[in-house]
């Protein structure tokens, strides 16, 4: 099997698999030397000796963030009786209302709405 074969092409993983996965050093592999490192989609890293993969995240990660953020926010201004948040925004269950604030503490939005 060819080094080229053994990097480039991926396989699928059962969802048991624990991360992150151990590779084996490409020939010539020096981990000082960012050029021995193999070309892969994803995050590598080299530890006890050890060569690690992760699986693609960060880059992919914000990009999908920003699309679906995005979407959401036409589709929320169009539908004000809902808000949208990103990042750990969590979920509101309150019996109460819950007002929409107007950023930096701004007066609320068309009135209070119900949580869901």
């Amino acid at each position: 099997m060819s080094t080229l074969s053994r990097y480039g092409e991926a396989i699928s993983l059962p969802r048991a698999v624990r991360f992150p996965v151990e590779m084996l050093p490409p020939k010539g592999f020096d981990a000082d030397t960012l050029e021995t490192w193999p070309k892969v989609v994803g995050r590598l890293e080299y530890v006890d000796g050890r060569l690690l993969f992760m699986p693609p995240c960060g880059d992919f990660q914000q990009d999908t963030v920003t699309d679906v953020a995005i979407t959401l926010g036409a589709w929320v201004r169009r539908h004000r009786e809902f808000v949208l948040g990103t990042n750990e925004a969590g979920c509101v269950s309150a019996t109460p209302p819950v007002r929409r604030m107007q950023p930096f503490g701004g007066a609320p939005i068309s009135g209070p709405m119900t949580a869901a």
